[in-house]
């Protein structure tokens, strides 16, 4: 069903009955001679449905409240980008939802568009987008296959599964796509990247994975970037257990660290910028955007040379050293001092801080040494818009080692540190 936008913002303009598996779509504009749309509709049956807010050119807003005007869901005003969400109706009723101004002066046209589902239907449209609750598929078994049908679109670009593993197993992962921008991730239980797909632009995506401990893991099944037409992409996810032998399988991170030794080091890792961590702003965008932390230790006063390369197309990430003290916690924000960032690296890095770079954000260098009374705190940010989640490879490497990543998540310290080696 498609409206017309509303025009008397006084009142409440009816837009229909919400029926799951039914969209209605309506066009508006807002100005300041009309601040804010106002529609109500009604709900027979508990669903859930996703909201968008398409076709922006300034800063609007949309929320959805109920029969008393209780705010039950919102945009997350990210400036001019396409607001995608989901809202839960958990009763048959009246509710209302609101297209308004951030601020005085805005004019945008706008594409109101509601998704609608039951909330009983898990099979077909996953509600799993939080990685702290993710749909557990089952415990993995030798020679048993588990397997996972589901659908990704732009309001619900994300899912998120778990597996126990009793044993140590290599997992054949295979998916299988209906577009080319859906990938998958596999991570433990620190939501550390442990896999990914080769993200050849093929509809069939198949890799194996060792889980060398026994314990939970993480898969991600991710649209990587936005969907223009708006459309649905099908896929099927299937794991292939066998067992194998654990002293074949090189741990994740040493047992011990490498001593100091004066020689160059490096360590390099892949990560996500998935949704998981807190939203944070970076130092070229006032809006909130998520982030990837990560404790940095080097030897002091040797000059350190971060790279910073995306494996997603549209991923323009910025590259940020934060100094902190010693003690803990690592958070809050008030105790991080910027003293480094990058956003344009050249020669095919997207961000670089090292020796001789220019600086390319007003007021921080792009170069960095790390003095022995502080600890530093290394970050990874995008902007909003696109991809959805950021996929890319950190690397660092010193003149005189050692060197460690060890990952930061919500201010603690997760998994163990990652050392460098010569």
């Amino acid at each position: 069903m498609l409206f017309l936008g509303n025009t008397n913002d006084n009142t409440a303009t009816p837009i229909g009955i919400l029926s799951p598996q039914t969209p209605i779509t309506l066009l508006g504009i807002i100005n300041d001679f009309e601040p804010h749309d106002l529609y109500s509709l009604t709900v027979n049956t508990p669903l859930t449905s996703g909201i968008a807010l398409q076709g922006l050119t300034d800063n609007l807003n949309v929320a959805v409240l109920d029969n008393n005007g209780n705010l039950i869901a919102s945009g997350n005003n990210l400036g001019t980008s396409n607001e995608a969400f989901q809202a839960f109706f958990p009763t048959a009723g009246q509710y209302f939802i609101n297209v308004f101004q951030n601020s005085p002066g805005i004019t945008s046209n706008y594409e109101l568009a509601l998704f609608p589902a039951d909330v009983n239907v898990n099979t077909t449209n996953n509600s799993n987008d939080n990685p702290n609750t993710p749909t557990f598929l089952g415990t993995l078994a030798p020679e048993i296959p588990i397997s996972q049908s589901a659908i990704i679109n732009n309001l619900d670009p994300i899912d998120n599964y778990r597996v126990i593993a009793e044993e140590p197993l290599i997992v054949g992962v295979a998916l299988e796509k209906s577009n080319i921008n859906i990938e998958i991730a596999v991570l433990d239980s620190n939501r550390n990247l442990i896999a990914r797909g080769d993200n050849s632009n093929l509809l069939n995506d198949a890799f194996t994975v060792p889980l060398s401990i026994p314990g939970d893991y993480n898969i991600t099944v991710f649209q990587s970037e936005i969907v223009s037409d708006g459309s649905f992409s099908d896929y099927n996810l299937a794991l292939f257990p066998n067992t194998t032998n654990l002293d074949v399988i090189s741990p994740t991170f040493p047992q011990s660290p490498i001593p100091p030794a004066s020689k160059p080091a490096s360590v390099s890792i892949d990560s996500l910028i998935d949704g998981t961590d807190e939203v944070v702003r970076n130092r070229e965008n006032t809006a909130f955007v998520f982030k990837e932390d990560y404790l940095l230790n080097a030897t002091p006063n040797t000059p350190i040379t971060i790279d910073l390369i995306s494996n997603n197309n549209g991923l323009d990430p910025l590259l940020e050293v934060y100094q902190i003290p010693k003690d803990p916690p690592l958070e809050p924000q008030r105790r991080q001092i910027p003293i480094a960032a990058n956003d344009n690296g050249g020669n095919n890095i997207d961000a670089r801080i090292g020796p001789g770079v220019e600086p390319d954000i007003l007021g921080i260098s792009s170069e960095l040494t790390l003095l022995p009374e502080f600890n530093y705190l290394l970050r990874a940010t995008y902007t909003p818009e696109l991809p959805l989640i950021g996929s890319f490879t950190l690397s660092v490497s010193v003149d005189n080692g050692p060197v460690s990543l060890q990952k930061v998540l919500f201010g603690n310290l997760v998994g163990e540190p990652m050392m460098g080696v010569e």
